[in-house]
């Protein structure tokens, strides 16, 4: 006997709507959303294809597209010797685009008018909308839900599960709004992706204004277009100013033309330069994390790819204020400075520490400056490349600095530092509004029922 609990979690269904008889047919079909629900189907229907004689002189745009709802994409420009394949499709707008051997994780997109004229192999399938039915974004929004396409992706067959049947796909339910609401549905997710948009092109000018700040305070921007006269191809350099008949002399002569003293590096160490552990990294955390080059940010910040060290060695632990600028690989001269909130932090081979005088250099205002193009410029011009390219510790040493006054070297540190903090907020801005974009939509669509 059946009793009321156990009556409640069956399901009935109808046979006549099984397109198969397996528990997948049923599976597809199984959620609930806020609106009417429909099988793709009713929106989608198979396109004439025009097929195009592959001409080996002439080169063709090959249409691609990328996974859960990212959309379609130019993948290459190919030239028609190159295709294997004879015969391709030419792309119809506004149009689905997907891989018939590769369709699960939502990998299909709308060719859009400025993908009309581009091409794709028999592999691929272009599938006519009912543009009457539903809006192209808002199906294409529907494919960025992983909620949904996750569930689609139970019905995969092939050794390597990676795509189903097209007369399985057409059966997959949609929720699907009236027109109106559709692109209510749409216009609500674009603001947010617009707002993101804005946030991160405010981040960029905001980066860019750093350089163009710090060369404003060391006085380079008017030297720098004043003094040295120069040509797309001439440089006149003041002969009186080379210590050294060298290039690197000439290069640091005709660049560090600022208004305070221009000192090395050197003159700020109060410990020799030391070089980081060789140990092998282990993969997991331990009370001691093991950085490495790979493991800073181009801001100075370090990532979240915690590893530890195989051999963990005291003699290699860093202290508050210590320095590293990376020696060797594609990153010279990426730097660092180690503060004790990270935790207890030993450093890696192809860094090298360095310990300053606070008393002569902000260790921010440093940290600035190691990452401008002024210093990244003399970089550049000072590393050998013969195998990777590197720079000793010595050489670092010789690296010219500019140095103004403690008190300005504070003054610069904090400004950037704002600004840093500003471009941290925009960048949290630009990630929270794409995420909560795609969220509140499936929130809209689907039903949650109150438990």
């Amino acid at each position: 006997m059946v009793n009321h609990e156990m009556y409640k979690a069956l399901n009935f269904i109808t046979f006549a709507n099984l397109g198969s008889w397996d528990v997948k047919s049923f599976n597809i079909n199984s959620q609930k959303f806020n609106f009417k629900t429909i099988e793709l189907k009713e929106v989608l229907s198979k396109t004439a294809i025009q097929w195009v004689e592959i001409s080996d002189s002439m080169e063709y745009p090959i249409l691609g597209v990328r996974s859960h709802g990212q959309g379609v994409y130019i993948n290459r420009i190919a030239k028609g010797h190159e295709l294997t394949m004879r015969r391709y499709q030419r792309s119809k707008e506004n149009t689905l685009f997907f891989c018939k051997v590769r369709t699960v994780g939502g990998q299909w997109g709308i060719v859009y008018p400025k993908f009309a004229d581009s091409y794709a192999s028999s592999n691929m399938t272009y599938l006519n909308i009912d543009v009457t039915k539903i809006m192209p974004s808002y199906l294409e929004l529907l494919l960025k839900v992983h909620k949904l396409t996750d569930e689609w992706d139970k019905n995969s067959i092939g050794a390597d599960g990676r795509h189903f049947t097209l007369s399985t796909m057409l059966n997959f339910q949609i929720p699907l709004p009236t027109l109106d609401e559709q692109k209510q549905l749409v216009a609500k997710y674009q603001a947010k992706i617009e707002f993101a948009n804005d946030c991160e092109k405010q981040s960029q000018e905001l980066e860019q204004s750093i350089e163009a700040y710090l060369y404003d305070e060391l006085g380079l921007e008017t030297s720098l277009s004043t003094k040295y006269k120069s040509s797309a191809f001439l440089k006149f350099i003041n002969c009186s100013e080379i210590t050294q008949w060298d290039y690197k002399s000439i290069f640091a002569s005709s660049i560090f033309n600022a208004k305070y003293y221009i000192g090395k590096l050197g003159d700020l160490i109060i410990e020799k330069p030391k070089y980081g552990s060789n140990s092998k990294t282990l993969n997991k955390i331990t009370e001691i994390r093991y950085i490495r080059i790979t493991d800073i940010n181009e801001d100075g910040t370090l990532n979240e790819n915690i590893v530890s060290s195989e051999k963990p060695d005291e003699a290699y632990l860093l202290r508050d204020g210590d320095f590293l600028i990376a020696r060797s690989g594609n990153t010279v001269g990426k730097t660092f400075v180690y503060k004790s909130e990270y935790g207890k932090c030993m450093y890696a081979g192809y860094l090298i520490k360095f310990v300053f005088d606070t008393s002569k250099v902000n260790l921010i205002y440093l940290l600035f400056y190691t990452k401008s193009h002024l210093y990244k410029s003399w970089i550049n011009n000072t590393m050998r490349c013969v195998g990777q390219p590197n720079i000793n510790s010595q050489e670092y040493l010789s690296s010219p600095i500019i140095l103004p006054k403690l008190d300005i070297q504070n003054e610069i540190a904090e400004h950037i530092t704002n600004i840093k903090n500003k471009l941290k907020e925009l960048k949290q801005l630009a990630v929270d509004n794409r995420a909560s974009a795609i969220l509140n939509f499936e929130k809209a669509i689907f039903h949650y029922e109150n438990h």
